[in-house]
Parts: structure tokens; sequence; C-alpha cells
């Protein structure tokens, strides 16, 4: 654990002259007043009032945490920071904790990180785990003279242990039971330019560029605005998605969520793999794609269309059928076969090599370790490899002896947990901010980010006027796939219970 010098994060005007009308502002950083990492799990725990004391172990006070999610080690935390980037409105944005590199991606060479690819890892990634607010807060210096547009790009994971309905993001000052509200008055302001509120990701729902076509449904699961309560200091979310609901209901959490077969297309474990199969009502079930045209399936070579392009990938998914069937038997025996695996070029004793590779080591999805072949045991010294240390020992401290081997690994379909969430935040100082302090220059100030997920009971209820609710928004189902499923299940006769 690292100590941290404990700061007010609420402190009075200090002799600060401000004029009444507002200032746009720079937004420096995120403060780590409130924040304590835990360096043994990449865990940087965001707390609601006073730290605990420093090299002790985070207490109840904490209602999510931010993954530390590069491999930069402690350079790293607490997983979330401030660019400031200019590209097209936005001064900047607020996104994982990343130092892309100069020109490693994105276009240009001065915003590398706010400009990075889609799917580079570029979102903060916060763990709900209660369904009470997480306060991060942002110090800010009223120097700029022009709007200030800041580009939120971040990920809310469900880990409260129970289903959700949504989230809300609220502006204000102060953390915890200090927390105030802000106003339509103090320049601060949400906006909702930077994309859809929220969408759980493309490659389930919808498709994208960055994700490829989607495995459960053509249909985008974005989430509405409920204009009835949002307004410039706060944005919540109206209804689950249709498609996602239609499917799981409410948003599952993390310790739901189904099992699934999936292709490790690269043989690493800390890449995303292939949706194959998902196990639901003691089957095992597929998805299964067909096309209009062979100009539409990927897998033609008659295929007219570019992936990465965003309208070809709407294109594509529109003229795309999803079919739902029972996985058989035999593919699941061909999948429990080939495990994803790191395979040895040279003998047991390290040195020799061999005319063809043989198994090394075998991932273990559930221990989230390697599971070293018996025979090599005594060459590596242990029974068991972490992902780390293959990679960093025996992939690329070898030289080329070992290399990663796909294969099929079963594990959860965890991104049925995750809500991309896209929003951006308007600053600009003025007098009705509380948190401002002289400093013999440009005042330092700070305000506060809180964000809030929401029980599956603050959904709004059913009309009760009558009348169909078949189709419609908050119907509890989607009216198509329960007659899907009952399809996929006839013929059965009787429903073969199969361990997940």
């Amino acid at each position: 654990m690292r100590g941290i010098d404990l700061k007010p994060l609420v402190s009075g005007i200090l002799a600060v002259s401000l004029a009444s009308a507002s200032y746009a502002a720079t937004i420096d950083a995120v403060s780590e007043d409130n924040i304590l990492e835990d360096v043994a799990t990449g865990q940087a725990f965001v707390y609601q009032d006073v730290l605990p004391a420093p090299d002790t172990a985070p207490a109840a006070a904490t209602n999510g945490w931010i993954e530390i999610s590069t491999d930069a080690g402690d350079a790293n935390f607490p997983g979330i920071a401030v660019y400031n980037e200019a590209n097209g409105d936005y001064a900047g944005c607020i996104m994982a904790k990343t130092d892309f590199p100069p020109g490693l991606s994105g276009p240009t060479l001065t915003a590398p990180n706010c400009l990075a690819a889609s799917d580079s890892g570029k979102r903060f990634k916060l763990k709900g785990t209660s369904t009470q607010p997480i306060d991060v807060v942002f110090t800010v210096t009223d120097d700029a003279t022009t709007a200030q547009l800041y580009r939120v790009i971040g990920k809310l994971s469900n880990l409260t242990g129970a289903r959700m309905g949504g989230f809300q993001v609220e502006l204000g000052f102060g953390i915890g039971d200090a927390f105030t509200p802000s106003t339509a008055a103090d320049g601060l302001a949400l906006t909702e330019d930077g994309g859809p509120l929220a969408r759980f990701p493309g490659g389930l729902f919808g498709g994208s560029p960055a994700e490829g076509l989607p495995f459960f449904s053509g249909e985008a699961a974005l989430f509405e605005k409920n204009d009835s309560v949002s307004n410039e200091d706060l944005l919540q979310t109206f209804r689950m998605p249709a498609s996602y609901k239609a499917i799981f209901g409410n948003w599952l959490p993390l310790n739901e969520v189904p099992n699934s077969w999936l292709f490790d297309d690269d043989g690493n474990p800390d890449t995303d793999d292939i949706l194959l199969a998902w196990f639901q009502n003691d089957l095992w079930l597929t998805l299964d794609k067909s096309f209009t045209s062979s100009i539409y399936d990927p897998e033609s070579v008659d295929f007219a269309y570019d992936l990465s392009n965003k309208d070809d990938v709407a294109l594509v998914v529109e003229n795309m059928t999803l079919t739902l069937r029972e996985v058989t038997q035999n593919e699941i025996d061909v999948w429990a076969a080939d495990p994803s695996r790191v395979l040895a070029n040279v003998d047991t004793d390290g040195t020799t090599p061999l005319i063809a590779p043989v198994d090394f080591a075998i991932w273990n999805p559930e221990t989230e370790l390697y599971d070293v072949e018996d025979s090599y045991e005594g060459l590596v010294g242990a029974a068991t490899l972490t992902a780390e240390e293959m990679q960093d020992d025996w992939i690329i401290g070898s030289g080329g002896d070992y290399e990663r081997e796909p294969g099929y690994v079963q594990g959860p379909v965890e991104d049925l947990a995750n809500s991309n969430i896209n929003f951006s935040i308007s600053a600009a100082v003025s007098a009705g901010w509380t948190t401002c302090v002289s400093t013999g220059g440009d005042p330092e100030c700070s305000f506060t980010l809180r964000i809030t997920p929401l029980d599956e009971s603050a959904l709004p209820k059913k009309s009760s006027s009558g009348g169909c609710s078949v189709g419609s928004p908050d119907a509890p189902f989607d009216p198509m796939l329960p007659g899907m499923l009952a399809l996929a299940l006839a013929g059965l006769g009787l429903r073969r219970k199969r361990s997940a």
C-alpha cells in the first residue's frame, strides 16, 4: 500500500476574489487525496471520506475502485488521468492513465492519448461495488480564457452482487456526506456530445469497428437519457437497453454472468477472446450468423466490405441474421480437447532443439495460472506460472524457444457486466465554487464527478393504463427471444442438464 498525505478536499474560500461571471478553467489532474492503492491487486480504492491509515487494508468506506489496467506498475496509479490534449471541440480528455508514447496511436504526435485508437485500452475502468455514490475529485486552475470541454472515456462495471438498472453521473463539490450538488449558475456542466451516454460492448450487441460483428444481437444495447431527471449537472439513464434485457433481464453483476466457451485466437490470456457459446437454461447455446448475400459474409471470398469502417459494419449487420441453436456435444468435445497453451521448441533441458514443438504449459482460466507440464516442472522449478511470468521469463526471455498456441477456454462473459460510458464536462470557475484557495497566482480549485450505480428498483415502472406491453421498451422481455428459445428447445424431448 502507498501512504498518501491527507489534504482537505473541501476548503472555504480563502481571500479569493472571483467576479460574479464564470471563467473557463483548466482541469489539471485527478486528486489522489481520497484514493488508496492496493499494489498487490492493482486496485485504486475510491473513498467517500477520510482515507484509512497508510499501510492498512481498504476498509468499508468505499463504494468502488478503479482498475490500474496497464503493466507500467505504480506509475499508473490511480488508473484515471486528465490529458490536456486539444482536439476538435475538446481541450482534453479524462481516461485511463496510460501515457501512450507519442506516435503509438492516434493521428497526431501531440495528442496520442485522447485520440488513441478504439479498443486500445484508453477507457478508465470503474468498478461499482454498491449502489452508493463514487466520488472522483479533479483539481482545476482558473487560468483559461476560452471555453474548456473535456471528453470522459470510461467503463462502469457492476460488482455490486445484484442486478442494476443503470447509473447516473453528477457534478458538485466535496465528497461523501459533504458533497454539494452543482447548480445551473456555477459554471460546471455535463454534455452528451462524446457519443451515446452508455452502451454495452459492440462485440456483444450492435457491432463496432473495434470489436467486430455482434454475438447476441444486431441491435446496439444503448442506454437512453432519463429526460425527466437529467439536467446540465446530472445525467441519468432510462430503462435497460431492449436488446440486452431481452436475453438477460436487468444489468447482470459480474458474479452472475453466464459461463461461456471462447476461442483464444492469439493464445494470450491478457487479450480478448472470441465468444463461441454461452450457458443458459441448462443448455449450451450459440447464435449462427447468415447473410443475405455472400458479399456481406466475412468468411466468403466475395466479401466486399471493410469491418474497420463504421458504416460498413452497420451495413453488414443489417444484412445479417442470427439463428439460435443448441451446441452439440461433439463441438464441446473438440473445444475441450484443444485448450489455449504455450509450446516448447526445446527439450526439458531447456537447450536441445526439438523436431516438433510439444506442450509446455496449459492455461487454466479457473486459477488464472498456467499449469506446467510434468516433464517441464524441473526446468521451471514450479508447477504453475502466472501470465506475467510466462510473458516475461519464457515467451520474451527465451528468445523464441517458447511460443503461444491458440486454443479454447471456458470463462465468464465478463462484458455483460460492463457498460462503456461517454459524456463531457465543461468547467468554468465562478463565485459559486466553494473549493478554491488562493496561491498568490491563479486560484486553485476542485470539483467532484459523482457516479452512482442504480439498483434495478430505480427503473421506471410499466404503465398501468392497460393495453399490450409486448415490445415496449420497458416490457420485461423482448417478444422475439423467448420464442427463439422455445424453438431451440422443441424436439429435445428431455432437457439434458449440463454442468457449466
